[in-house]
């Protein structure tokens, strides 16, 4: 489809001229023959001759067209192929650099995790106590959260058996708002904890670093896992000096 040259802008004008060329000859050729032999009927010869240009300029149009069309598709074929190529490129670029993101990013683990081993233990074990101190701060905010809402003057159902997402979504912004603005607190708050317990205690487990947000866990179920949380860190804190 590539080798499909297109059609000269001329092409219709020929055949226009080529028709109007014919006309000239043939009629008057019909006319003398008329005029030598004024008996014979010529109009069936005429009409055959007419009928047989007509022919040929259609046939002569169509091919023109089809000409056309096959230039047309043939540009299209090709810029659908240059795109595909494109894409493929693109694609094979993407992958060979986020191979290369994914290799820096584990020299940089390695280097991070032999660092840490070479951190004294006290170190370690004062960063696992300001952490109990920060779980700590977490169980007392979401228990003022909670004692706040309950003895407020508003009618307050008992979300304690729900999680802190149906709390921010079943209550009104406009009479909760001191409450949300403190819970949307709390949650940033314990991202940030779980953040940096994994960063520092990388073997340390619980049922708060298990989970990216404190949203699908019913209220009480929470404060009573943050202050598991808090005791596992500061048991962390004592056994990191005992070693």
């Amino acid at each position: 489809m590539d080798s499909v040259k297109p059609p000269s802008p001329w092409t219709a004008t020929i055949i226009a001229l080529c028709a109007v060329v014919l006309g000239c000859i043939v009629w008057p050729y019909i006319q003398m023959r008329h005029w030598k032999d004024p008996g014979v009927d010529y109009m069936v010869t005429a009409t055959s001759i007419f009928i047989t240009i007509i022919l040929g300029l259609v046939l002569a149009w169509a091919t023109y067209i089809n000409l056309r069309d096959a230039h047309r598709a043939g540009r299209s074929e090709k810029a659908l192929k240059d795109q595909a190529e494109q894409h493929t490129h693109g694609i094979a670029l993407r992958d060979a650099a986020e191979e290369q993101l994914n290799a820096q990013l584990q020299v940089c683990i390695s280097a991070l995790d032999k660092e840490r081993a070479r951190r004294p233990r006290y170190v370690s074990s004062g960063a696992a106590k300001l952490l109990a101190r920060q779980a700590g701060e977490l169980t007392k905010q979401l228990g003022d959260l909670w004692a706040s809402a309950q003895h407020s003057e508003l009618t307050v159902p008992d979300y304690c058996c729900h999680p802190l997402s149906d709390f921010l979504t079943k209550t009104p912004q406009s009479e909760w708002a001191p409450l949300h603005w403190g819970i949307s607190r709390f949650r940033e708050n314990f991202g940030s904890h779980r953040s940096e317990v994994l960063f520092n205690l990388v073997d340390f487990k619980s049922d708060v670093t298990a989970r990216n947000a404190p949203d699908m866990i019913q209220v009480d179920s929470l404060i009573v896992a943050l202050d598991s949380h808090h005791s596992a860190l500061v048991k962390r804190a004592a056994s990191l000096l005992e070693d």
